[in-house]
């Protein structure tokens, strides 16, 4: 295998958990207009995420995986409650980041569970 390639499981965990930060992301923007002391617990998750993503794509290592499924659902059990943005079609914001959040929950753990065997 050579530095630049990465085994699917990797690569989907990796897609997963930056979709997942990616939304957290986009909460964090809405947070500091409209709810500016939930703000920084989007940030700080945000930021997990991305260094979840990252550490899962950079040293893709068995204990890098675990890591990155911890890091999955923590997020996961923190903020479930994006998964209900889904249903606000109205509102676009709360629409993408629901959206974004359960695909990257699933190709997270897909990827991870995938990247273990």
């Amino acid at each position: 295998m050579s530095s630049h390639t990465r085994p699917a499981g990797v690569a989907t965990q990796a897609l997963g958990l930056g979709l997942m930060a990616g939304a957290m992301l986009l909460m964090t923007v809405v947070a500091v207009l409209v709810f500016p002391e939930e703000a920084g617990g989007a940030a700080i998750a945000a930021a997990l995420l991305a260094g979840g993503a990252t550490l899962v794509w950079r040293a893709p290592r068995t204990w890098a995986k675990v890591v990155g499924l911890i890091v999955t659902l923590a997020a996961a059990t923190m903020f479930f409650f994006l998964a209900f943005g889904i249903f606000q079609v109205f509102s676009p914001l709360e629409f993408v980041a629901g959206l974004a959040f359960v695909l990257g929950f699933l190709l997270a753990m897909i990827g991870g569970i995938r990247a273990l065997t």
